[in-house]
Order: C-alpha cells, then structure tokens, then sequence
C-alpha cells in the first residue's frame, strides 16, 4: 500500500514595480500572462523593474512528517516515519506545514508546482508553532491566508478559519497542477491563480492591510493515509502507533504540555 504523498514544489518569487502590477482579474477570468512576467521567469527582465530569487525552505520550520529532499526541493508527507530534526523555537510540531526563509513585501509573484494535496500559504512570522490549535494552522487565523488544491485542481481559499470554495469554472478543464501567488501591498491584494500553459485563471482576491513582512508556507495533506474504515493489518496498527506516539513525546518534550 502505498502510504506517502509527495509534493514537489517549484519555488522562485519576483519582486515587482508596483508601476507594473498585473491585471486581477474577476473570479474565472482567463487572461495571458504578460510578457514582462514572461521575461521575469525566464530571468531576462529589465535591469531595474525587478529583482527576482529563489525562494527557500526554513528548514527550522519543517515539520517532522515531512521529509526533505533533491537539495530540499522536494517535500514527502510520510506517516510511517518521523525525521529526527533538531528542536527548534520555529519548527511545527503539530501540522504537517513549513515556512519558506524569504520574507517578502512590495508586489510579488510566485509559482508551485505540486502534486496531491497541497494548501498554498501566505503567513506572517507571528504564526504560532508548538501545538495543534488554530493559531498554528495555516489559514485558520488572521495572521495566514491559503489556497488549497489537490489533483483535481483548486477547490477552496482559507483565511481565519473561514472556507470559500472556489467557482467550477475556475478550477475546472485541463488540470496543470501549478498555481500561482500575487501579492500587491500597497494595493492590499492577495491574489491566487491556476496556471495553465501560458495563461493565469483568477481564483480569488483577497483584500486586506499589509502590515509587516510575510512568508509563504505549505501544509503537505496525507490523502493517502489509511482511512479510519479500512481493514489494517497489525502490523501497520503498531507501526501507526509508534509513529504516533513518537510523535507525541516529540511535541510534549519541545512545549512542557501534552500535545496529544
């Protein structure tokens, strides 16, 4: 039985003109993506408008269900084995979600690229870190936004623990499995698109006040976990249990509480 769930993320973020801000768009609405975008992804913008990086994952923060991999590129959720991280002040300890290292501001665009499961975050540092409760999970408070798609596509954005699910004409036709961020500060818009070949599909604007510098962030789902009807064998009970419990002791030892 196959038992993990892999996601592979394409990460790379530009930093934008705010003189060149791209067009929203209403929810559904299809549109090419600029040539300056084009140019931008390619590495080839003008010297000047933009200055474009390879977001990074914060190691500090992944969280010990999900292993890293291909220089930390690729990220699997694999309920049988919990990886021995070192403790640290930043790392989840519950949710199965971790933070890129690049704090952005201004006007940014960014693309992921996945596969199964994924909630494509936008955080702030303040988010919470030890435990399972609300303040910790991307998208269930007011300090994180998301957008969460699977192998069928988009099917709904998060924000303070409120769902909004997302049109079939948004998410439907051909499925790329890439979406794009759009986030515009002093416009106080956050954007989420599907992309599809050379075209953005806009889900879903938010608007809000940008205060101080925010993160994107990932919760890796485990679709592929045994569901709680399916006949299991004991051994994949006991292997279940101990990486539960391990788990368990791992969060009661980093926060002094029981987690469990």
């Amino acid at each position: 039985m196959n038992i993990s769930l892999e996601v592979v993320i394409v990460l790379w973020q530009m930093q934008l003109d705010p003189g060149s801000r791209t067009h929203r768009g209403s929810e559904g609405e299809v549109f090419t993506r600029t040539k300056y975008i084009q140019q931008c992804m390619n590495g080839d913008a003008e010297p000047g408008r933009a200055d474009s990086c390879q977001l990074t994952i914060d190691t500090n923060t992944v969280n010990t269900k999900l292993q890293l991999s291909d220089n930390n590129r690729k990220v699997t959720h694999d309920w049988k084995e919990v990886q021995s991280y070192p403790d640290h002040t930043d790392r989840f300890d519950y949710w199965p979600e971790f933070l890129c290292s690049n704090g952005l501001t201004g006007c940014c665009y960014w693309e992921v690229e996945y596969k199964g499961g994924v909630y494509i975050s936008v955080n702030y540092s303040r988010i919470g870190r030890k435990g399972g409760s609300d303040d910790c999970v991307f998208g269930s408070n007011k300090l994180s936004w998301n957008l969460y798609c699977s192998n069928d596509g988009p099917h709904s954005v998060w924000h303070n623990n409120r769902e909004t699910s997302i049109s079939s004409s948004s998410s439907s036709s051909s499925v790329s499995n890439r979406a794009a961020v759009y986030v515009d500060c002093p416009a106080g818009t956050l954007s989420f698109y599907r992309v599809s070949s050379d075209t953005l599909i806009h889900l879903h604007t938010f608007n809000t006040t940008f205060t101080e510098t925010f993160y994107p962030g990932f919760i890796i789902e485990c679709k592929e976990c045994p569901p709680v009807r399916e006949t299991l064998t004991v051994e994949q009970i006991v292997q279940f249990l101990h990486v539960y419990l391990t788990s368990a002791d791992l969060c009661d030892a980093s926060t002094g509480t029981t987690c469990y």
